[in-house]
């Protein structure tokens, strides 16, 4: 055993040592620098990559006998997603970027590629994680009077619904029971809510974020105001995306789903006429023609006395197509 005498070269071991832990952080910080902002792609591929990956967990997300189904994804960071929606070729498009928290500061990286979705996603401009790093999803099928599309409502925080018509209650109300669920609280006054959740009263004005006025008792129609910027028409399933997106998120696809119904009631006239041909008359053609020409000439800045008369064409369809009423359903 040696034994160490010299106080100097005690001192000189500890200057050692914290020397080679110095140079140990700088080298391992090099290496993430190098990663994520010297290495081409760096810290834009993994954002993009992150995108990609928001894109392709839409699919999974259909509804298919189910109406309405809740899920959710978790992220290892601190994350802002960036939503914006066009009405590019056929029927549109969603397109998403994310920045996330990185590096020892924290800071808000680059955002990376933005990427296409053709699914219709509702959803704010702009949305971050808060601290479980979670995003929620709330799809509901949009039948008029055939299934169109799925309305995936995409948000990050609480939601407090305040006296929410029986209907809506019962969707929650089972979607929380499960695994995934919706994040968002039922209360009968706005005072019982957390303070942080995001306000949404039905028929009523007081101090909320956002007041939904149904104009029947199942609130299947009627009008989403948040503040005092603007207020929407929605009609079914569309209650869901005008509550949680932005007005330019919601007229747009709104205008592609409308785009959708437009070319199906085409598919199905075109199925009314072949089906008649083989000897079992659905007596549907006129109605669906009807259809198509309405959704065709749709205008959203018209949407308040537009989408009630494509309601109303639906629902006339729908009633005549129950198989009491209908021996070749056409759907």
């Amino acid at each position: 055993m040696v034994k160490l005498d010299n106080k100097k070269a005690l001192e000189m071991s500890f200057a050692w040592i914290f020397a080679i832990i110095v140079g140990a952080i700088i080298i391992i910080s090099a290496i993430y620098i190098a990663g994520k902002f010297i290495i081409p792609g760096g810290q834009y591929r993994v954002n993009t990559e992150t995108a990609k990956q928001i894109a392709n967990a839409f699919e999974p997300l259909q509804t298919s006998v189910e109406e309405i189904k809740s899920d959710s994804l978790i992220f290892i960071s601190e994350t802002k997603l960036y939503t914006s929606c066009n009405l590019n070729e056929e029927f549109g498009e969603n397109r998403f970027e994310i920045s996330e928290r990185s590096g020892f500061n924290k800071q808000w990286t680059e955002r990376g590629g933005d990427i296409a979705s053709k699914n219709y996603v509702f959803a704010e401009e702009e949305i971050e994680t808060k601290e479980d790093k979670r995003v929620y999803f709330l799809v509901k099928q949009f039948k008029m009077p055939f299934k169109t599309a799925d309305v995936i409502s995409m948000y990050t925080n609480k939601y407090c619904f305040v006296n929410t018509p029986e209907s809506i209650e019962e969707e929650l109300n089972a979607l929380n029971l499960k695994e995934n669920g919706t994040n968002i609280e039922l209360k009968t006054a706005v005072s019982s809510c957390d303070e942080d959740s995001v306000k949404v009263c039905f028929n009523s004005q007081g101090n909320c974020d956002v007041i939904v006025s149904c104009n029947d008792f199942e609130c299947n129609n009627g009008y989403v105001k948040k503040g005092s910027n603007y207020k929407e028409y929605f009609s079914k399933a569309l209650v869901y995306g005008a509550i949680f997106s932005s007005k330019e998120d919601y007229e747009c696809n709104v205008e592609r789903i409308m785009k959708r119904l437009n070319a199906l009631s085409e598919l199905y006239a075109d199925k009314a006429t072949f089906i008649s041909g083989k000897g079992c008359n659905t007596g549907l053609n006129a109605d669906i023609v009807a259809l198509a020409q309405l959704t065709s000439k749709f205008n959203i800045k018209k949407i308040e006395s537009e989408l009630p008369v494509i309601e109303a064409q639906a629902m006339t369809i729908e009633e005549k197509n129950k198989p009491e009423n209908l021996v070749c359903q056409l759907f």
